[in-house]
C-alpha cells in the first residue's frame, strides 16, 4: 500500500548552486514514499505512499470480532467465509449500487446468531440456508438470526439484498495519508474501491479481517459505455437491458481488504507476461496512450520477481488508472488501483511505486499477515522488492539516494524530536543536530551557512522554533507525530494500532531485509524469500514464521539479528546498500 498525502520534509541537503547562502530541503512523504532524487549534490524527494486512511469501528461492539489484537471488533466470530457472489447493479454516476451478496461459509461453533460488517446501506432482506432470517443493525454489524440454529461444522449459505449509496469511512488505523478515507470512492462518473484496513464493508457485507481470505465471483452491471472490474479473470461481458453485466472470478484466495470493484469508462491495455500470462491495464481513453507506456514494464517485473520469490500467484495481472489525481496506490489483488498521478511523475518514481504494488502480489495478497501487527511483513517487503526492481533497471543512483533518504527518516527522527520537544533547547544544542542532519555526501555544510539560512549572523538567535522552520517541520503536523513516534520506536512490528502504517514499518522494514541479505548472503536470502512465499502461498502468516523459514534456510539461530531490526526500539545503524559494481 502506497500513500502520500502529507508530506515530511527531510534534508538530504547541499546548498543551492545558484545561491550557495540557501538550503533546501527535500519533500517526502513520512511513510511509502515514491520518491524522486535528483541532482547530484541535491535530491528531491518526491513522495507517494500507499493507501490506508481510517476505519468506522464501533466504540461499543455489541457482537464479538475476530479477534485481532489491534482491531478486535473488526471481522467476526463463529464461521468463515469460503466464497463471496456479489450481483450487483452499479449506477457510476451518482455512485449507487444495488444486488444481492451470497456467501458460502462454514461454522466453526454453533449459531444461533451471527454478524456480517456492514456501513450505511439498505439491507432489504437475509435468507440462510434459503430460508428468511431476521436481520438488525448493531453499530456496524448486520447481526443474523437464521430461522434454525446453524450447528458447528456445517456449511451454510447466506444471502443479503441490499441497496445504497456507500460512502467511505474513516480507518482505526488512523492513516492521515493517502485517501481521507477508505472503502467506497465515487469521483464524477467512476467508481474505485481501497479498503485496507476496514474499508470493505463499506459496500458488501463481509467477514472483515485478513485471516479470512475467501474465493469471489462479480456480475456487475452497468450502464452502457462503462466497464466494471474487478478481482481475478473476465469471464464475460453480457448485454442486460440498455447496459452490461461483467462477470469476474477470483478463483485464489482473496483478502477483503483487497477486494476491489472499479467502474468507468475505461480502456481495456492488453499485454502478455511470463508463460502466456494476461495482463491488462484499464485507463480512461484520455490517458490511455500514458497508460500503455507506463506500465510496458509490467511482463518484466513480474519476470524478475519469479526468478526471485518463484511462481507469480495469481491467473491474471494489470492495474487500474482512474481519473482523479491521488499520488497513492493499493495492491488490490491481481489489478492494483492508481491515480492519474502515476501517468506524470517521472519514470524512476512510478517505477518504483509499480514495483512496490506488483510485489504485494506475493507479499500481502498470496501470503497476507494474521494479525494487522505484522503489517511489516507486507509494506517492508513491498518496499525492499521496489528497491531491488530499480536496481535491476539501472537505476542505481537513483536507487542509493532513495534508501539513504527513507531509512534516513528513522536514524534522525531522535533528533528531530529533540527539537519537537525542548523548545527552549540552547543554541550549543542544536548546531550539533544541524549539522548532523545536513550532511550532503557526508559532507557536514558550514555553520555559516546554516545560520544564514535562517538570517542569522550568529548562533547566539537560534532558537528550535528556527531550526524546526528550516527543516519543514510545523510542531502539532503530522509529520512533526512521526518522528515523536519513531524516536519513541521505529521497530517494525507492532507499530502503534492508532498509526498502523509508520516510517518503520516501511522503511526499516524494508532495511531489515537489506540487513539480513548481507548477513546471509545472497544465495540463502533469495532461498529465505521464494521458501516463505511458497510456504505461505494463499494463506496467512506471522513474523515467526517468517522468522522460522529465515532460520530454517539459513541453518543460524537469528535470534539477536531480528531482536536488533524487528523489535528494538532504536533504529540500527545504516547497513551498507549497494554491492560494487
Amino acid at each position: 500500500m502506497l500513500r502520500a498525502a502529507h508530506s515530511r520534509r527531510r534534508p538530504w541537503l547541499a546548498a543551492a548552486a545558484s545561491n550557495p547562502r540557501r538550503l533546501r530541503t527535500a519533500a517526502s512523504t513520512r511513510r511509502r514514499p515514491w520518491l524522486t532524487v535528483a541532482g547530484a549534490a541535491l535530491a528531491t524527494v518526491l513522495a507517494l505512499s500507499a493507501c490506508s486512511p481510517g476505519t468506522g469501528v464501533s466504540a461499543t461492539p455489541t457482537m464479538p470480532g475476530a479477534g485481532d489484537s489491534y482491531y478486535p471488533d473488526l471481522g467476526n466470530a463463529g464461521y468463515e467465509a469460503d466464497h463471496y457472489a456479489l450481483s450487483l447493479d452499479i449506477d457510476p454516476v451518482r455512485g449507487s449500487l444495488s444486488g444481492t451478496a451470497t456467501i458460502d461459509a462454514h461454522a466453526t461453533a454453533d449459531l444461533p446468531k451471527f454478524s456480517l460488517d456492514l456501513v450505511g446501506l439498505d439491507v432489504q432482506g437475509v435468507t440462510v440456508g434459503g430460508q428468511a432470517a431476521t436481520q438488525n443493525r448493531q453499530g456496524n454489524k448486520l447481526v443474523v438470526v437464521p430461522a434454525r440454529p446453524v450447528s458447528s461444522g456445517a456449511h451454510f449459505t447466506v444471502a443479503v439484498t441490499y441497496s445504497g449509496t456507500p460512502q467511505p469511512i474513516a480507518d482505526a488505523s488512523g492513516n492521515r495519508t493517502g485517501a481521507d478515507k477508505v472503502g467506497w470512492h465515487h469521483d464524477g462518473d467512476e467508481v474505485y474501491v481501497a479498503s485496507e484496513v476496514s474499508g470493505a464493508r463499506t459496500w458488501y457485507p463481509v467477514n472483515d479481517t485478513p485471516r479470512n481470505k475467501a474465493t469471489y465471483s462479480f456480475a456487475l452491471t452497468v450502464p452502457a459505455g462503462y466497464t466494471a472490474v474487478a478481482n481475478g479473470t473476465l469471464r464475460g461481458q453480457t448485454p442486460h437491458g440498455s447496459g452490461s453485466t461483467f462477470a469476474w472470478e477470483a478463483t485464489a484466495p482473496v483478502a477483503s481488504y483487497v477486494a476491489t470493484v472499479d467502474v468507468g469508462r475505461f480502456v481495456a491495455i492488453d499485454a502478455t507476461g511470463p508463460h502466456g500470462l494476461p495482463i491488462t491495464v484499464y485507463a480512461p481513453p484520455d490517458l490511455a496512450a500514458s497508460a500503455r507506456e507506463r506500465f510496458a514494464q509490467l511482463p518484466d517485473m513480474i519476470s524478475y520477481f519469479e526468478s526471485l520469490l518463484g511462481p507469480y500467484p495469481f491467473d491474471t495481472a494489470g492495474a487500474v488508472v482512474v481519473s482523479p489525481g491521488f499520488r497513492w496506490s493499493l495492491e488490490t489483488q491481481t489489478r492494483p488501483v492508481y491515480g492519474s498521478q502515476v501517468l506524470t511523475m517521472n519514470q524512476e518514481t512510478a517505477a518504483e511505486g509499480i514495483s512496490h504494488e506488483l510485489a504485494h502480489q506475493w507479499f500481502g495478497d498470496s501470503v497476507t499477515p494474521s494479525n494487522w501487527s505484522d503489517i511489516w511483513l507486507n509494506e517492508g517487503f513491498a518496499t525492499y522488492l521496489s528497491w531491488l526492481w530499480l536496481e535491476h533497471s539501472g537505476q542505481r543512483d537513483f536507487l542509493t539516494g532513495l534508501m539513504t533518504t527513507q531509512y534516513g527518516y528513522e536514524l534522525n527522527a531522535p533528533d528531530y524530536a529533540t527539537l519537537l520537544n525542548h523548545s527552549d533547547l540552547p543554541p550549543e544544542q542544536i548546531l550539533p543536530i544541524l549539522r548532523r542532519l545536513f550532511q550532503p555526501d557526508g559532507h557536514p555544510v558550514p555553520d555559516a551557512q546554516i545560520l544564514s539560512a535562517m538570517g542569522l549572523s550568529s548562533a547566539s538567535g537560534l532558537t528550535s522554533a528556527k531550526a524546526l522552520g528550516l527543516l519543514g517541520v510545523k510542531p502539532g503536523s503530522a509529520d512533526a507525530t512521526s518522528y515523536l513516534e519513531d524516536a519513541r520506536s521505529s521497530a517494525p512490528i507492532s507499530p502503534p494500532a492508532s498509526d498502523l502504517f509508520t516510517g518503520g514499518v516501511y522503511n526499516r522494514g524494508a532495511m531489515a531485509l537489506q540487513a539480513l541479505r548481507l548477513r546471509v548472503g545472497d544465495a540463502a536470502f533469495f532461498r529465505i524469500l521464494s521458501t516463505y512465499a511458497a510456504a505461505h502461498r494463499y494463506g496467512n502468516a506471522t513474523t515467526d514464521d517468517f522468522i522460522h523459514a529465515a532460520e530454517s534456510v539459513a541453518n543460524s539461530d537469528l535470534t539477536a539479528f531480528f531482536q536488533t531490526w524487528l523489535r528494538d526500539p532504536k533504529a540500527p545503524p545504516m547497513p551498507q546498500l549497494l554491492p560494487p559494481q
